[in-house]
């Protein structure tokens, strides 16, 4: 008897060359964040890179319809539509970026006890955070933000409404994470954060320079 065919027979194996921090459907075709800092599209043979972090690794990544928002260690977040057009929505002068969302055409995202938030109409807010933040999520409407960190998490209330620069009044509670505070991918964020960490200190403490580590891993 004939076997029913399975799910097996219609994948497809893409050498990437690289650790993939992320994956996502830009315009129907897959695209992956690499470690080496750039985006790799298509799965055959229209496959094109896109550096967008250069000489940066990606640490993480949010999908918003027909984009892709990084973030990388070179402290910037960066917003890569299907086209291959890339805009940079926000710099940290090299710090880390630890987490990122992106809801609607506004993005989050937080570096050490920051929080910073950018609306769709280019306005940007900003939030200093009890502890380091390891996730985020924007509620469905948008309009709430709701950061996991360190000891317990928070909801920013107005986030993605125009305003001040400062981020609306924290509503911070000492408990178990949310799980809708949490993304699918935070635990993949967190081994990504470790091995990042490790090899921060790496360089404090070894003098390895960049080009001479190695790219980080998903575990």
């Amino acid at each position: 008897m004939a076997l029913s065919p399975t799910l097996v027979d219609k994948v497809e194996t893409i050498a990437l060359g690289e650790p993939v921090a992320a994956a996502a459907f830009l315009g129907g075709a897959p695209v992956f964040a690499l470690a080496d800092g750039t985006l790799h599209f298509g799965d055959g043979a229209e496959e094109r890179r896109i550096p967008v972090h250069e000489d940066a690794a990606i640490l993480v990544a949010a999908q918003d319809g027909d984009r892709l928002v990084t973030g990388g260690d070179d402290g910037r977040v960066v917003a890569t539509n299907a086209n291959g057009g890339v805009e940079i929505i926000g710099d940290e002068k090299g710090k880390w970026i630890d987490a990122v969302a992106a809801h609607g055409g506004a993005v989050a995202w937080t570096a050490g006890r920051t929080a910073r938030a950018r609306s769709a109409k280019g306005e940007a807010k900003s939030l200093d955070l009890p502890s380091t933040s390891r996730g985020l999520a924007f509620f469905p409407k948008g309009y709430r933000l709701a950061i996991a960190h360190y000891g317990g998490d928070s909801v920013v209330p107005e986030c993605g409404q125009t305003g001040g620069a400062r981020l609306g009044g924290l509503a911070s509670r000492r408990r178990h994470f949310s799980r809708w505070a949490l993304s699918r991918h935070v635990d993949a964020r967190e081994r990504l954060a470790r091995l990042a960490s490790r090899r921060r200190q790496t360089y404090a403490h070894g003098g390895i320079s960049r080009k001479d580590s190695q790219p980080l891993m998903v575990a």
